[in-house]
């Protein structure tokens, strides 16, 4: 089973870039996707290289969250 990339901090996603023979800012332009810009597809990441993107996709998993429950009364508090 792949990991989730989401569970990789910086430093551990810039060693596998760097183990990959990427430049060290790939890591940063990976986290922008994943969370200010909330990418949920890796064909999204456009200013990745498409062969990284393609290893990132065979490497890891990008899951994104789904709604499971939500709970409360109308104009109150809600849960989800």
């Amino acid at each position: 089973m792949k990991p989730d990339v989401k569970s990789l901090t910086q430093d551990e996603l810039a060693a596998q870039f760097k183990a990959w023979g990427q430049p060290a800012y790939r890591a940063a332009q990976l986290l922008s996707w994943l969370y200010p810009r909330r990418a949920s597809s890796w064909e999204a990441m456009t200013n990745l290289p498409k062969p990284l993107r393609a290893l990132l996709a065979e490497t890891y998993t990008l899951d994104t969250l789904a709604l499971a429950r939500q709970q409360g009364r109308p104009g109150g508090t809600r849960k989800f």
